[in-house]
């Protein structure tokens, strides 16, 4: 296991939970760089990249925890020891958990008391997310499963950005799951009320939280707590491939509002 830790209608404003953009070039959260000729753009001091990673905050108790989880033969214990949710989304290859064999893009949702082993061979987010305060008996143990094939794909920005929205509310009321792919940096914005988790399975640049800058790299994890401002910069030539999290659900349906209603 290798874990690395960092952090237009009325209705519609409803489901994105109050999010605000103080970005108003481009499309909404996303800025391609405007065109320009090499003799028009000003040379400018190279500036280093940051080097920290982004904080976990772990002090604040956030309402969804991720981690990656190599996977191998060697099974990768999942136990359920109160009312929580878990989720496991396969990053990369193939994985049989829970009685279930799952590839890339497929996610298992597990409520309930009991227990169960991950093996296979790829990458995979493990998450823990809380769910509502309950009385024993705690209920035995549920599952679903989400095909990956069935969610689909989400582009905006000219087609440089593209998501997925594989586990949404209906599914699990706790937490969103989705993935989030691209190469055009993401616009300084904020999420009131809800929590965010994203697992970068590839890609490296800056992630600016709070307007400080850190450097994202490949499987590591950023967590964003509700109300603070956040974007994200891609090193150059550097591909973003995500499993992204929300707790509660709602700012995804954003994604919908740029991709124009539309998926292919």
């Amino acid at each position: 296991m290798n874990v690395r830790c960092l952090l237009i209608i009325p209705l519609l404003a409803i489901a994105c939970n109050h999010e605000r953009t103080d970005v108003a070039v481009g499309p909404p959260l996303t800025i391609a760089p405007p065109a320009a000729s090499a003799s028009s753009v000003p040379t400018a001091p190279a500036v280093a990249a940051p080097t920290e990673a982004p904080p976990s905050f772990d002090d604040r108790a956030p309402p969804v925890k991720a981690q990656f989880v190599h996977l191998s033969a060697q099974p990768f214990a999942i136990e359920h020891v109160a009312c929580e949710e878990r989720i496991v989304a396969i990053a990369k290859g193939t994985a049989n958990v829970a009685g279930e064999t799952l590839a890339a893009g497929d996610v298992l949702i597990t409520q309930g008391k009991g227990s169960y082993a991950l093996t296979g061979a790829g990458l995979a987010v493990v998450a823990m997310a809380r769910g509502v305060n309950c009385e024993p008996p705690i209920p035995a143990m549920t599952k679903k499963v989400v095909r990956g094939a069935a969610a689909p794909e989400l582009t905006w920005s000219e087609g440089k950005m593209h998501a997925h929205l594989d586990v949404e509310a209906a599914v699990s009321p706790f937490a969103y799951v989705g993935r989030l792919e691209g190469d055009a940096p993401v616009a300084e914005h904020q999420h009131d009320g809800v929590w965010e988790v994203l697992a970068a399975v590839e890609g490296e640049g800056t992630f600016s939280l709070g307007g400080k800058p850190y450097w994202l790299k490949n499987e590591q994890i950023v967590v964003v707590p509700p109300g603070v401002k956040h974007a994200f910069s891609p090193a150059p030539g550097s591909h973003l491939r995500a499993v992204q999290l929300y707790s509660p659900p709602g700012p995804e349906q954003r994604f919908r509002v740029m991709a124009g209603g539309g998926a292919k």
